[in-house]
C-alpha cells in the first residue's frame, strides 16, 4: 500500500504543476483542471490495485496547488508551486521510509 501511496503523490504533485502552467494565473482554469484530476481518481478509487493511488492523486493536487491569494490577485509564482510539490513528495518518502522501518523492526 505503501507505494501506492507514493505513486499518487508523485502524479497529484505532477498534475498539480502542470495545471498550473496550463491555467498560467487564470483560477477558474486552475480549478476546472484540478476538477479533471479529482473524478477520475476518486473513481478509480474502487480498484484494488491502484485505487489508492488515485485517491491520493485526487487530494494531493489541490493542496500543492490552491495556493490562490484570497484578495482575488494572481496566483504566486511558480517556484513557490515546486517548493511546495518537492515539500509534499519530501514529507511522503520519508513517511514511507518510516513506516518501511517500523515493519521491519516491529
Amino acid at each position: 500500500r505503501t507505494w501506492r501511496w507514493l505513486v499518487g503523490t508523485y502524479v497529484g504533485c505532477l498534475w498539480a504543476l502542470w495545471a498550473l502552467y496550463v491555467a498560467n494565473g487564470d483560477a477558474l482554469t486552475l480549478i476546472v483542471m484540478l476538477v479533471l484530476l479529482v473524478f477520475p481518481g476518486s473513481y478509480v478509487h474502487g480498484d484494488d490495485f491502484f485505487g489508492y493511488a488515485g485517491l491520493v492523486a485526487a487530494f494531493t493536487a489541490p493542496i500543492v496547488a490552491l495556493g490562490v491569494n484570497p484578495t482575488g490577485s494572481k496566483l504566486v509564482d511558480n517556484a513557490t508551486y515546486a517548493r511546495r510539490a518537492l515539500a509534499r513528495l519530501s514529507q511522503s518518502f520519508t513517511g514511507a521510509a518510516v513506516v518501511a522501518l517500523l515493519a521491519l523492526l516491529w
